[in-house]
C-alpha cells in the first residue's frame, strides 16, 4: 500500500488519560459547530508499529483492518489516536477513538521472593521485601505469606502453582498469615526491627521496603516462604519461594512425676531410688540421649 509517493511504513499510536473537565473555549467552538483540531500528546506516541506487523491477514490494503496491542495501566480511562507514517511525512492525527476504560485488577505476583532471616534463639523468620504501594490500579491492603514447610529434605523450596526457582513439584502453602500494609512498612523501618537487612537488589523509585515476622514455626525444621499481594478486587498469584531458612533443635521436654525413694541396697547400705516419667516427645528435640541427675 503506498502512502503520498512511498510505502507506508509505520504507525504510531497515541493515548492521553480521559479526564472530564470543561473550558469555555473547547465549548464555544463545538456549540457553533466549528470541528476540534485534535491535539498530539506531549509525551509522543505510546507505541509505533510497523504497518506489516499491524495489516491483517488479507495485508495491508485500502480499508483493511489494522490493529496493535499497547500497554496501558488499569482504572483508568483512556482516549487513542493514530497517524501513519510513510518514512519521510505523517500524516496527521485520525480522529480520536471513543474513550475505553481498564478496568481494575488484582495485582500481579511480586517479581521477587522475599528474603527471609531465621530469628537467632527462637522458632521464627523475619521476612523483607521490596514492593509498590498501589499495584492494578488501587492501593494495595495487605501481603498474604504464604509458609512452605514444615520439611526435613534438603531439596529446594518451590513455590506453588510450578513457580519455584528449581523447577521441581509444585509444594502446597501448609500456611497463611496476613499482614497489612502499614504493619509491614513499620515492620521493615521501625526502631524495633530486630535484623540487618542488606538486600540484593535496589528497589526502584515508587517500591517501599516491607518486612513481617512469622512466628509459631516448628523446630529443627525447614521452611520457605512466598508472598502475594491484596488490593480491594483481590488478592494475586503467590511469588517464587524464598530461600530454605532452619530453625534451631529443640530441648527436650523435662521429666514428669519425679518421686525419691529411702531403699537398702545389697550390701545394706542407705540408697535413694529416683524414678520419674518421660515427657512426651516434642517435634524438632531429636532422640533423647541421656538424662542428667543433680543432688
Amino acid at each position: 500500500l503506498a502512502d503520498g509517493g512511498r510505502p507506508l511504513q509505520s504507525y504510531l499510536i497515541y493515548t492521553t488519560e480521559d479526564i472530564n473537565s470543561t473550558h469555555g473555549d473547547t465549548d464555544l467552538i463545538a456549540a457553533l459547530g466549528e470541528p476540534l483540531t485534535p491535539t498530539k500528546p506531549h509525551g509522543g506516541p505510546v507505541c509505533i508499529v510497523s504497518a506489516a506487523d499491524a495489516a491483517g491477514p488479507g495485508g495491508l490494503v485500502p480499508g483493511g483492518a489494522c490493529a496493535c496491542d499497547v500497554s496501558v495501566e488499569p482504572n483508568r480511562s483512556y482516549n487513542f489516536t493514530i497517524e501513519a507514517s510513510n518514512g519521510v511525512l505523517r500524516s496527521g492525527l485520525s480522529d480520536q477513538a471513543p474513550s475505553v476504560f481498564v478496568p481494575a485488577r488484582v495485582p500481579l505476583s511480586p517479581p521477587e521472593p522475599p528474603s527471609a532471616i531465621r530469628v537467632e534463639g527462637g522458632f521464627a523468620a523475619e521476612l523483607r521485601w521490596f514492593g509498590p504501594a498501589t499495584a492494578g490500579g488501587l492501593p494495595l491492603l495487605s501481603w498474604k505469606i504464604g509458609i512452605l514447610g514444615p520439611s526435613t529434605d534438603a531439596d529446594p523450596c518451590s513455590a506453588p502453582n510450578g513457580c519455584g526457582e528449581s523447577g521441581s513439584t509444585a509444594t502446597d502453602v501448609q500456611r497463611e498469615v496476613t499482614v497489612s500494609c502499614a504493619a509491614a512498612i513499620t515492620a521493615a523501618q521501625g526502631p524495633c526491627s530486630s535484623i540487618a537487612w542488606a538486600p540484593l537488589l535496589v528497589p526502584e523509585s515508587r517500591e517501599v521496603a516491607y518486612g513481617a515476622r512469622v512466628d509459631g514455626l516448628q523446630a529443627d525444621a525447614k521452611y520457605c516462604f512466598v508472598l502475594a499481594a491484596s488490593n480491594a478486587v483481590g488478592t494475586g498469584r503467590w511469588s517464587r519461594a524464598s530461600s530454605p531458612v532452619w530453625t534451631p533443635v529443640a530441648p527436650p521436654v523435662a521429666p514428669l512425676n519425679l518421686v525419691a525413694t529411702v531403699t537398702l541396697d545389697k550390701k545394706h547400705r542407705v540408697m535413694v531410688t529416683v524414678t520419674w516419667e518421660c515427657g512426651r516427645s516434642r517435634a524438632g528435640s531429636g532422640s533423647l540421649a541421656a538424662f542428667h541427675i543433680m543432688l
